[in-house]
């Protein structure tokens, strides 16, 4: 099963002027679902992020290719391709992203099946996510 790109749209002040800001989601491919086990396939174009969100699953992530960004408590890390991450239930409130101008996949094993909810940014995620990629990840 293949999901495309999801927009949402969140509204900004900036100096009294309301701007409309999408975020665009990476594309989900759900490769296995059984057992309570979900293995998930994630392309990210460049400029896309998740939406603030907080896991109730466990899971283990492997970039795949390119260079992701995760923002966590206001600090904005990046991951090169093989790199894993590990998510931990009602621990892992972040965002992730890709804000190069290359492709990124990433593979995601989550049990039980994925479970989440989604946050709205805040101060801190705002001013991590306004960092620009050092330029040797452009």
């Amino acid at each position: 099963m293949c999901k495309t790109n999801v927009n949402n749209s969140r509204v900004m002040l900036q100096g009294g002027i309301v701007e409309i800001a999408e975020i665009v989601r990476p594309v989900r491919d759900v490769r296995h679902r059984a057992h309570s086990i979900e293995a998930v396939q994630f392309t990210w174009a460049p400029g896309t992020r998740t939406p603030k969100h907080r896991h109730y699953s466990r899971g283990v992530v492997k970039i795949q290719e390119g260079c992701l960004f995760e923002v966590k408590d206001g600090v904005k890390t990046y991951y090169m391709a093989g790199d894993t991450l590990l998510e931990v239930p009602n621990e892992s409130i972040h965002i992730v992203g890709n804000d190069t101008n290359t492709l990124a996949r990433s593979f995601h094993i989550y049990w039980p099946e994925l479970a989440m909810d989604e946050l709205p940014d805040d101060d801190a995620d705002t001013a991590a996510l306004a960092i620009p990629p050092p330029p040797e990840l452009l």
